[in-house]
């Protein structure tokens, strides 16, 4: 069969290929599991019954055939097999259905102390159920911290009113300043962004460095300038007049480059626009 016959047959309903015809092909092999599986649990129970009723008779004394004579109308008296195991199946089944969706929870399933409560004709709607019994209220409203029917988390009927639970631990950390910042540390040095070394008051590094020591006042620092010049005082007077008009001459040529180095604003003049009426020389030419 080529490919092309392979993709028409495909597309029709009888072929084994097309998905729904897998699906059925999955159901049925599953629903013979199942079948198997009740029949093992079927034996077992039956292996179970003949077990008890052999180990009545011996502690009875009697034969095995009169247990089964007497049990044989208990079967009018007990539920059938397997009657709890769907019950709790089915009970299990709507209590996580109820469970993801709150919108399904009847006021029955909300409040249990009105769950047996008689009514007037037995059956009610939802709308119709106002119970005030022993003047408690009943609210369509459940608390958070407690998940109770009745009330909410800032009421004092709830019991865990003044308990800590984690929505509160959660909101007090984001309003926590602090508990923000070591947050924000903590993220920084996960993420390889942190300071090597620590700041220390002398400026970082070694404090036991030559640069990191602490050296003591000198006391020419403050001095006035006449202390401080001393010695160039004394260096002048031992000069002779010419050394002295020498050094003199030495300084104020050092000035002076000193100051023809230092970058100096550029001014710029505006330049009188001379009028037409006037010549090369300013003068004003006379009218003839």
């Amino acid at each position: 069969m080529s490919s092309q016959q392979g993709r028409y047959l495909s597309g029709k309903s009888y072929h084994p290929s097309t998905q729904a015809n897998q699906r059925k092909v999955w159901e049925a092999e599953q629903a013979a599991a199942a079948q198997a599986s009740r029949e093992r649990e079927r034996q077992q129970m039956l292996k179970a019954e003949r077990a008890r009723f052999e180990a009545s008779a011996v502690e009875r004394g009697v034969d095995v055939s009169e247990i089964h004579a007497r049990d044989s109308v208990s079967f009018m008296y007990k539920p059938p097999p397997g009657f709890f195991r769907d019950r709790d199946a089915e009970e299990k089944a709507d209590r996580e259905r109820k469970q993801e969706d709150p919108r399904l929870l009847t006021w029955k399933d909300k409040f249990p102390e009105i769950r047996g409560a008689p009514t007037a004709t037995g059956e009610v709607k939802q709308m119709d159920l106002r119970v005030n019994m022993l003047g408690k209220v009943l609210r369509g409203v459940q608390c958070t911290k407690c998940h109770a029917w009745g009330h909410k988390a800032t009421e004092r009927e709830c019991p865990m009113r003044d308990v800590l639970v984690q929505a509160d631990i959660d909101r007090r950390d984001r309003e926590d300043p602090l508990h923000t910042m070591n947050v924000a540390g903590d993220t920084a040095a996960a993420s390889g962004i942190i300071i090597k070394e620590d700041i220390v008051i002398r400026g970082g590094g070694d404090s036991t460095h030559e640069n990191q020591r602490l050296l003591p006042p000198d006391p020419n620092e403050d001095a006035p300038a006449a202390v401080v010049d001393e010695d160039d005082e004394a260096f002048v007077r031992s000069l002779t007049p010419d050394e002295r008009r020498a050094l003199l001459k030495s300084l104020k040529k050092k000035d002076r480059k000193r100051k023809r180095d230092r970058p100096h604003r550029k001014h710029r003049h505006r330049s009188r626009s001379r009028s037409p009426s006037h010549d090369s020389a300013g003068r004003r030419p006379s009218k003839r």
